[in-house]
């Protein structure tokens, strides 16, 4: 097995990335025509990710960004992942998925809707983040967490991260995606 370093899984984060932003906008289009719609699409979007990743790891071994960037999960011995070490693999990103949803669930109740409607989506997403209760706190814990793992995945040599020693997985080169780099062709 070779396995995926940093730079590998970072193209994977920015691919998931372009393939989140239209529903990002969405959201904030979405949100954007009053507070309770915002209350009613709060939860789901919040837990969108980690329910993508945690069907497209056990279904494929491989969210779209991986797909693309010619990676994928599996177990420590080589076999394909199943329900079980993809949940655990992202149940540290659920707890904080499901916190923030709560979070800013709360924050929103306490938005007044008049105030709510007359600010811009830069103006409101700050004043929800003033009003959700532990806020700060939880991005501190999510910061914290992401450096861990970062750090973790640098400093051995089968570049797992605290997330594949949670699920017992590792990141390996897929040779069943072919990727095409400069100068080479398909």
């Amino acid at each position: 097995m070779r396995y995926a370093g940093f730079w590998p899984r970072l193209l994977a984060g920015l691919l998931d990335f372009l393939v989140f932003l239209p529903m990002v906008a969405l959201y904030l289009w979405a949100s954007s025509f009053s507070r309770n719609i915002a209350l009613f699409i709060e939860v789901p979007y919040d837990l969108l990710w980690p329910l993508y990743s945690i069907f497209f790891h056990a279904r494929w071994g491989q969210n779209i960004g991986k797909m693309l960037a010619g990676i994928r999960v599996v177990r420590l011995d080589g076999t394909q992942i199943t329900w079980r070490e993809a949940m655990l693999r992202f149940s540290i990103d659920t707890v904080f998925a499901v916190a923030s949803a709560i979070s800013n669930f709360i924050g929103l109740l306490q938005f007044p809707p008049e105030q709510y409607q007359a600010l811009g989506w830069f103006e409101r997403t700050g004043r929800v983040g003033e009003l959700a209760p532990f806020s700060s706190e939880l991005v501190v814990a999510m910061n914290l967490w992401v450096w861990s793992e970062l750090i973790v995945l640098l400093l051995n040599r089968k570049r797992r991260a605290l997330h594949d020693f949670i699920a017992g997985t590792v990141v390996v080169h897929d040779t069943g995606t072919r990727i095409v780099e400069v100068g080479t062709t398909a």
